[in-house]
Protein backbone atom coordinates (compact mmCIF):
# COMPACT_ATOMS: atom_id res chain seq x y z
CA UNK A 1 0.00 0.00 0.00
CA UNK A 2 1.98 3.08 -1.29
CA UNK A 3 1.71 6.63 0.28
CA UNK A 4 0.23 5.35 3.84
CA UNK A 5 1.39 7.18 6.46
CA UNK A 6 4.17 5.42 8.74
CA UNK A 7 4.42 5.75 12.58
CA UNK A 8 2.01 6.45 15.29
CA UNK A 9 -0.87 8.65 14.34
CA UNK A 10 -3.65 9.61 16.50
CA UNK A 11 -7.02 8.72 15.22
CA UNK A 12 -8.99 10.51 17.67
CA UNK A 13 -12.02 12.37 16.87
CA UNK A 14 -11.98 16.20 15.76
CA UNK A 15 -14.10 18.26 17.49
CA UNK A 16 -16.29 18.52 13.70
CA UNK A 17 -16.53 14.38 14.16
CA UNK A 18 -16.96 13.84 17.19
CA UNK A 19 -20.35 16.15 17.27
CA UNK A 20 -21.58 14.37 13.77
CA UNK A 21 -20.71 10.86 15.45
CA UNK A 22 -24.07 9.47 16.30
CA UNK A 23 -23.08 7.09 19.11
CA UNK A 24 -23.31 8.80 22.78
CA UNK A 25 -23.21 6.79 26.10
CA UNK A 26 -24.50 8.08 29.48
CA UNK A 27 -21.88 8.80 32.61
CA UNK A 28 -21.99 7.90 35.73
CA UNK A 29 -24.09 10.94 36.52
CA UNK A 30 -26.44 10.75 33.53
CA UNK A 31 -25.16 12.85 31.29
CA UNK A 32 -24.46 11.69 27.77
CA UNK A 33 -20.84 11.76 26.21
CA UNK A 34 -19.87 11.21 22.81
CA UNK A 35 -16.82 9.08 22.15
CA UNK A 36 -13.37 10.22 21.64
CA UNK A 37 -12.46 7.15 19.36
CA UNK A 38 -14.90 6.01 16.43
CA UNK A 39 -16.50 2.88 17.62
CA UNK A 40 -14.77 0.32 14.68
CA UNK A 41 -11.09 1.20 16.05
CA UNK A 42 -12.16 -0.49 19.72
CA UNK A 43 -11.29 -4.21 20.08
CA UNK A 44 -11.86 -7.15 22.40
CA UNK A 45 -10.09 -9.40 24.03
CA UNK A 46 -11.70 -12.73 25.49
CA UNK A 47 -9.61 -14.88 28.21
CA UNK A 48 -8.39 -17.26 25.48
CA UNK A 49 -7.21 -13.95 23.77
CA UNK A 50 -5.61 -12.64 26.68
CA UNK A 51 -4.13 -16.10 27.54
CA UNK A 52 -2.29 -16.46 24.18
CA UNK A 53 -0.58 -13.09 25.22
CA UNK A 54 0.12 -13.97 28.19
CA UNK A 55 -2.02 -10.82 30.13
CA UNK A 56 -2.97 -11.67 33.25
CA UNK A 57 -6.71 -9.68 33.73
CA UNK A 58 -5.72 -8.76 37.01
CA UNK A 59 -2.30 -6.76 36.03
CA UNK A 60 -4.81 -4.76 33.70
CA UNK A 61 -6.03 -1.23 34.62
CA UNK A 62 -8.95 0.64 33.34
CA UNK A 63 -7.68 3.42 32.07
CA UNK A 64 -4.24 2.30 31.31
CA UNK A 65 -2.36 1.35 28.85
CA UNK A 66 -0.79 -1.38 26.22
CA UNK A 67 1.72 -0.72 23.27
CA UNK A 68 0.67 -3.91 20.86
CA UNK A 69 1.55 -4.75 17.22
CA UNK A 70 -0.85 -6.39 15.21
CA UNK A 71 -0.83 -7.59 11.41
CA UNK A 72 -3.87 -7.50 9.60
CA UNK A 73 -5.30 -8.65 6.36
CA UNK A 74 -7.58 -6.67 4.34
CA UNK A 75 -10.53 -8.40 4.01
CA UNK A 76 -12.70 -5.87 2.01
CA UNK A 77 -12.58 -2.61 0.52
CA UNK A 78 -15.56 -0.17 -0.54
CA UNK A 79 -16.05 3.15 -1.93
CA UNK A 80 -19.32 5.15 -3.32
CA UNK A 81 -20.65 8.53 -4.09
CA UNK A 82 -23.77 9.36 -2.67
CA UNK A 83 -25.91 12.67 -2.06
CA UNK A 84 -24.04 12.76 1.33
CA UNK A 85 -20.41 12.87 -0.59
CA UNK A 86 -17.55 10.51 -1.22
CA UNK A 87 -16.96 7.52 1.27
CA UNK A 88 -14.71 4.67 1.33
CA UNK A 89 -13.62 2.26 4.11
CA UNK A 90 -11.54 -0.85 4.51
CA UNK A 91 -11.84 -4.07 6.86
CA UNK A 92 -9.13 -5.51 8.22
CA UNK A 93 -8.53 -8.63 10.13
CA UNK A 94 -6.55 -8.67 12.54
CA UNK A 95 -4.39 -12.25 12.18
CA UNK A 96 -1.43 -11.83 14.74
CA UNK A 97 -0.27 -9.40 17.60
CA UNK A 98 2.20 -9.03 20.42
CA UNK A 99 2.17 -7.01 23.62
CA UNK A 100 5.15 -4.58 23.70
CA UNK A 101 7.39 -4.40 26.98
Amino acid sequence: MAGFQKGMVSMEFDDEDKLDSPIAYPTASGEMVKPDFPCGLCIWLSEKELKKLGLDIKEAEVGGTLEFRAFARITATAENESENGYRCRAELQIEKMALEE
